[in-house]
């Protein structure tokens, strides 16, 4: 492929065939002889190129060049050849011994990133080369592998997602990241649950130590004691179950499971058979309100009475003598 374009480059880089060998071309036949005194040849002229015509200009100033490209040529001394085919074999030369110096070819050198700019735009303005897609979205990833227990966060996938675009991170480098978050995070969420198993075990050992056999009694004596202060409290079943995880030998709070079963002592054994006395600790104002709450039309014992649920009726029916009895003693 050649380098430059030459208009009207010197006959002589080409010999015509049939040519002279001195590189004239031969005359026509029956032309008339040559003028007396005029050389027949460019040897004959004492030179070995042939002469430039007076005033025309030199070959390099008839090439359609930017103005860089002749800057450069003029600078490696490619236009004082007086042979344009002498100036391509120099170029060539030179764009050979470059890339052997270098290493590579031209099309596989790349500028460095701007130092006083941020990495991530480079690497943005080259996502092709870096293999970074045309957004969040664009990043293919593989749910990783997980402990039993431990849900796969999407909404953090989506964050990961669009900080690995902001920051230019390619494609490739994303779900070995998400791989390894998912099992530092695993080995964490186990060794979490490791700690909470021996924790669970000292606490009923120490349990076991001060209650001895009467043990599992105190424990359901405190979850009737927690049920009577929740449904004084007017806790919905939710709020009931969330106090309920906390008596539980598995994952209970030893500190709470003494508390109830101090209040179920309190309490005394038939109030615990109620579910509890309302009326423990609440003045006969408490109570009378209270009453009037459950059997208010949007109460507890109210709609149940107005839906015909029996046993809802039969469930808060000591609930609602204690009240009444309670709130009977201001009167």
């Amino acid at each position: 492929m050649l380098l430059f374009r030459f208009p009207g480059a010197r006959a002589r880089l080409f010999e015509a065939e049939g040519a002279p060998a001195g590189g004239a071309p031969a005359a026509p036949a029956g032309a008339p002889p040559a003028e007396a005194g005029a050389p027949a040849t460019p040897e004959a002229a004492g030179g070995d190129t042939p002469a430039t015509p007076e005033g025309a200009k030199p070959w390099h100033e008839t090439l359609d060049l930017t103005n860089d490209t002749r800057d450069w040529a003029t600078r490696k001394g490619l236009f004082k050849a007086e042979d344009p085919s002498e100036a391509v074999m120099k170029a060539m030369q030179g764009w050979a011994n470059a890339e052997k110096h270098i290493g590579k070819p031209a099309e596989q050198i790349m500028d460095r990133p701007d130092p006083d700019k941020p990495i991530t735009e480079w690497m943005k303005s080259n996502p092709e080369l870096f293999g970074i897609p045309e957004g969040p979205d664009g990043y293919e990833l593989k749910t990783p592998d997980l402990p039993e227990g431990m849900e796969y966060d999407t909404a953090m996938e989506a964050a990961i997602r669009a900080t690995a675009h902001e920051q230019g991170i390619p494609a490739a480098a994303l779900q070995p990241l998400v791989d390894t978050y998912a099992k530092v995070a695993g080995e964490a969420m186990q060794r979490i649950d490791t700690q909470m198993d021996a924790m669970k075990a000292d606490m009923m050992k120490a349990l076991e130590a001060d209650w001895g056999e009467q043990t599992k009694g105190k424990l359901a004596a405190a979850r009737q004691a927690m049920d009577a202060v929740a449904e004084n409290a007017g806790f919905d079943a939710t709020q009931k179950a969330a106090l309920a995880e906390a008596l539980k030998p598995s994952i209970g709070d030893a500190g709470i499971m003494r508390l109830f079963s101090s209040i179920g002592d309190m309490m005394g054994e038939d109030s615990l058979k109620g579910r509890g006395t309302p009326s423990f600790g609440m003045t006969p104002a408490e109570a009378s309100q209270k009453l009037a709450q459950m059997r208010a039309p949007d109460g507890a014992y109210g709609k149940a009475y107005a839906s015909g649920n029996r046993a809802e009726m039969d469930r808060l029916k000591p609930e609602i003598e204690a009240l009444t009895k309670a709130a009977a003693q201001g009167r």
